[in-house]
């Protein structure tokens, strides 16, 4: 074995702990760093998933199909490695006679001996690396050295990648919880700005309109204290969930108080004489998708809205709308007191 060989494929597996590196490419270094210096006649890899140990890459066809074989089986030197947490070595037919199947696809394909490493740290096993060679004797001590200080190092990058995952994934979930509504799931606050700021720039540059909608539930403090809190959170749930399914994949609702909503709706094509005709139309749908009474389980409550309206004329800020909205609302909720 060239020992300035290993040095070399050592470094280079170093140099990929500067970035943040994909198990699978990690693994695949691994495999061809340990196949290019070993000596052996196949090296595997294999990574832990949710259906155990799957083979990742293998660098000749004898190694393929055992890493393959052992994919498709529970038992083998890899499931012993990866419940022992230690080295697992096998040669000559009574060593691989452990593993009957194993033992009678090793001598087809010509291997005599599998030695298998597991990629342990923190207290689980991420990985296992297997050695074959067609010699039906142990791996030499000086090539197992260098194979786990291979396997080692690797284990530190599959751990920093898992790592990175966990901090990316924290960040996606941030990301998800302050963008959504957790009881009704609608867009919250901070999504609703900046859809409405995206929808007027966009109306703008088409020559289309932006409408507002500005949506409150009626008397909900009675339904509440009538029905009770768990009611009340049913029909703000089943309201956002009835007004989304009358909107199109382009506009945004957005909860903006405990029982006021607001709906964005983008590209309108108004005319002159009724700019804000498409938007009626879509009020019209709101209310005919509210007639049925909202079930719960202190029973049915007939849910009433009252809705505000406002249309973009070309230079609207977002705030100016949601405000114009908001008055119309009111003015619509006393005319209809007043008749």
């Amino acid at each position: 074995m060239d020992h300035r060989a290993v040095n070399h494929a050592l470094a280079r597996l170093v140099s990929l702990a500067t970035e943040i590196v994909d198990p699978r490419v990690a693994a695949r270094a691994l495999a061809d760093a340990a196949d290019g210096v070993l000596g052996v006649d196949g090296v595997g890899v294999a990574l832990h998933g949710a259906a155990g140990h799957r083979s990742v890459h293998a660098t000749t066809e004898p190694a393929h199909v055992l890493e393959r074989l052992q994919d498709e089986r529970t038992t083998g030197p890899r499931a012993q490695a990866d419940r022992s947490g230690a080295d697992v070595a096998a040669w000559g037919d009574a060593g691989l006679a452990v593993w009957p199947h194993l033992a009678d696809t090793a001598r087809t394909v010509g291997i005599g001996c599998v030695t298998v490493m597991p990629l342990v740290s923190r207290g689980r096993c991420w990985g296992v690396l297997s050695l074959y060679t067609s010699n039906p004797e142990p791996v030499a001590p000086d090539v197992l050295e260098a194979a786990r200080i291979l396997a080692d190092v690797t284990t530190s990058l599959l751990v920093k990648a898992a790592d990175g995952q966990a901090a990316r994934d924290a960040k996606i979930d941030v990301l998800r919880r302050a963008s959504r509504d957790p009881l009704t799931g609608a867009s919250s606050r901070l999504v609703l700005s900046a859809r409405l700021d995206q929808a007027l720039h966009e109306s703008r540059r088409r020559g289309t309109t932006t409408g507002v909608l500005f949506v409150d539930v009626d008397d909900f403090r009675g339904v509440r204290r009538t029905h009770g809190p768990a009611a009340g959170d049913e029909v703000l749930r089943e309201t956002a969930r009835r007004i989304g399914a009358q909107l199109r994949r382009s506009d945004t609702l957005a909860r903006l108080a405990d029982d006021e909503f607001v709906v964005v709706c983008c590209d309108l094509a108004g005319t002159v004489d009724d700019p804000d005709g498409p938007l009626r139309t879509v009020v019209d749908r709101i209310r005919r998708a509210m007639l049925p009474a909202v079930r719960t389980a202190a029973g049915d409550v007939v849910v009433s809205l009252s809705i505000g309206e406002a249309v973009s004329t070309g230079t609207d800020l977002g705030a100016h709308l949601i405000d114009e909205a908001d008055r119309s609302m009111y003015r619509s909720r006393a005319s209809r007191a007043d008749g």
